[in-house]
């Protein structure tokens, strides 16, 4: 999915930060812990996190490239999936706001669920899907999505059938989804913005 020369991969440094995680509250360093470099985070921040399996504790990076450690039980990781029949939220019952979405419609699901339902995130917002209309991607490599930077800069055509994401070079991305192999991919911004670039 690289080829086309928008994104490539990430290298170097940001290869370590290869998981997208959400905020699920907010989090202030304290004095009296001796941790070094905390940062700061709010609930919905959207954080690149390199995870450390032998601590409580993840070193995140923010959109706006702030960089420290920040406890796992304050971190909601996503995994990519895929909307597997359309859906239209209902306002009748079942948790709520609800996410309305298509068939083949890339999304990610945050770890946070209500019965059989998943909080997601969705080229149209987010909100509720119930898992019967969700199917996972499956990866042994990686449960996550690929992060990648921007080649170039890419200006989204309001007309297109698709939601696109307008990218400056440099800028990384969370790559998921494929509208056309080889050619579009499904990602999502710092800023949490999603939609689909070449």
């Amino acid at each position: 999915i690289f080829g086309v020369a928008l994104l490539t991969p990430t290298n170097g440094e940001e290869t370590a930060f290869a998981v997208l995680a959400l905020a699920k509250k907010d989090h202030k360093p304290q004095t009296n812990r001796h941790m070094p470099d905390e940062l700061a985070v709010s609930a919905g921040d959207v954080l690149w996190v390199r995870r450390n399996e032998s601590t409580a504790w993840a070193f995140a990076r923010s959109k706006h490239g702030d960089k420290g450690w920040v406890p796992e039980s304050v971190l909601s990781f996503t995994r990519p999936a895929a909307v597997s029949v359309d859906f239209t939220g209902s306002s009748r019952d079942q948790p709520q706001p609800q996410l309305s979405a298509r068939l083949g419609d890339a999304v990610w699901m945050a770890q946070k669920h209500y019965g059989n339902w998943s909080w997601t995130f969705g080229s149209d917002g987010q909100g509720w899907l119930p898992n019967w209309a969700l199917k996972l991607q499956v990866d042994q490599t990686s449960p996550n999505a690929t992060p990648a930077i921007a080649g170039k800069n890419f200006v989204a055509d309001a007309r297109a059938r698709h939601d696109q994401l307008s990218i400056f070079k440099g800028e990384m991305v969370l790559v998921a989804g494929q509208l056309v192999k080889d050619i579009w991919v499904f990602v999502m911004n710092m800023d949490g913005h999603r939609g689909w670039v070449p």
